[in-house]
Formats: C-alpha cells, sequence, structure tokens
C-alpha cells in the first residue's frame, strides 16, 4: 500500500486537468472539422473523464488550497479549462442548431414534393379543384 503525498495527489489533479484541456481541445478540432463521428467517439471519453475530475476533486482542492508553484499552474489550467467548456458548449449548440435548421428545411421540401395538394412554381399551395386521390378507371371502352 503506497500512501500518496500532497505532492503527488497535486500533480495527479494537474494531470487530470490537462487530459480534460487535450479531450476539449480535440472536441473543438472536430467540432470546427465537422466530424460527426469524432465528437461522437468524444462522448464516452468525456464521460469518463468527468467521473475522473469528480473522484480527484478532493486531490485538486488540497493542490489548490497548498502555496506550491504547482498551484498557480493549476489554477490556470481551471480557467483555461472553463473557457474551453464554454468554447464546446457554443459550438455544440450552434451546430445542434444548424441541424434542427437542415432538418426544417428538408421537411419543408419533403413536404412541398409530396402529393399533398397542388403547387404554383413558387412552392406555395394553390387553391384548385379536387383531384381524387384514389385509383381512377377509364370508363370510355
Amino acid at each position: 500500500m503506497t500512501i500518496e503525498s500532497p505532492l503527488n495527489e497535486g500533480s495527479d489533479a494537474v494531470k487530470e486537468i490537462e487530459k480534460a484541456l487535450r479531450l476539449f481541445e480535440r472536441e473543438i478540432e472536430a467540432i470546427a472539422a465537422g466530424d460527426l463521428n469524432a465528437i461522437e467517439a468524444l462522448r464516452p471519453q468525456k464521460h469518463d473523464m468527468l467521473i475522473r475530475l469528480e473522484e480527484s476533486q478532493e486531490a485538486i482542492q488540497t493542490a489548490l488550497a497548498s502555496d506550491q508553484a504547482g498551484a498557480s499552474a493549476l489554477r490556470d489550467n481551471i480557467h483555461n479549462l472553463q473557457k474551453l467548456t464554454a468554447e464546446s458548449e457554443r459550438q455544440l449548440r450552434r451546430l445542434s442548431e444548424a441541424a434542427g435548421e437542415v432538418l426544417q428545411e428538408l421537411q419543408r421540401i419533403r413536404d412541398r414534393h409530396s402529393l399533398k395538394g397542388l403547387y404554383s412554381g413558387s412552392g406555395r399551395t394553390v387553391a384548385g379543384t379536387n383531384h381524387s386521390v384514389g385509383p381512377q378507371l377509364d370508363k370510355s371502352i
């Protein structure tokens, strides 16, 4: 059994924060590239990272409370992590909104080209005579 010193706990805390920084940097790059597969692949990693950060919370607080030089670097990393998570959230929200707009446009186009009525060249419905939708027989025989 090994006993972790506050210095080791602090360095472990710094490592977890640095891993989180790299993860969010990769996510932001994937969003910028429009790589939805990479974004989806990062979801379980983000979940695991959250668990590790929650488990490291006491070590992080201990490292922040210390007067060691690493505490300043840890504060800077936590501040950078806050910035990256906010940027990631903003970009994911924009991506989600854009996907919703595309979906609405596809639905509008699908409705326009469906058999729900008569349409003008502009795509607006036109009031006209009722045409039966069912099959019609040629009675001229």
